[in-house]
């Protein structure tokens, strides 16, 4: 069906490396096709460019956002208008995770502020790495900066996410990541022995 809206294109090219990146383009699909919030980025619809089922060129389609990450939007506002934000982030992620999703990859990238009827207005992007609760989970990817210390032992829960948020907020408030950790998952882990209780 023939819109005049805009929309963004989300694809690959299922050739070499780009290969196991098929099942994440489906998923993230899957999940968001089941999801309506409005801090969440509504997705259309799925198909396959080149129409070759050897060769696909798989895409989905989903709301053009025009904005910029969390961290780009924040720089010059007052501490409250940017917990007005995070308390939008928070309300997404309340509500995937009262349908038993969890994001998996919250980080300033993921957050984009748009301007809707004169307010900023947060959408949460990317579910590529999300996981529908009482599935098995093993870890595949995520950005280590904002990886909840759990998450490469392989559990990922909603506190995950908020481990996620809290790291975003801290660093929008003060410009600085709260933890030096490097960007391996053996860091990660080793901060995880740091911080379990004694």
């Amino acid at each position: 069906q023939v819109t005049d809206r805009d929309v963004a294109l989300k694809r690959i090219d299922l050739e070499g490396p780009a290969l196991h990146q098929a099942d994440y383009l489906k998923s993230e699909f899957k999940v968001l096709a089941g999801l309506s919030h409005s801090n969440l980025v509504a997705v259309h619809d799925f198909g396959n460019l080149s129409g070759d089922t050897k060769e696909p060129e798989l895409y989905f389609t989903a709301e053009y956002i025009e904005g910029a990450d969390i961290r780009e939007a924040t720089k010059r506002l007052k501490p409250v208008e940017i917990y007005d934000l995070i308390a939008q982030v928070a309300r997404g992620l309340q509500y995937i995770h009262a349908r038993g999703v969890v994001h998996g990859d919250i980080k300033p990238q993921n957050i984009l502020v748009t301007e809707q009827e004169a307010r900023r207005h947060v959408k949460i992007l990317d579910f590529g790495l999300a996981k529908v609760l009482g599935q098995s989970f093993r870890p595949s990817g995520g950005t280590f900066a904002y990886m909840a210390p759990e998450v490469p032992h392989g559990i990922l829960t909603p506190a995950s996410d908020l481990y996620s948020l809290g790291v975003v907020l801290f660093e929008l408030m003060t410009r600085k990541h709260p933890l030096r950790v490097g960007r391996t998952v053996s860091a990660i882990k080793n901060l995880a022995k740091q911080l379990a209780p004694r």
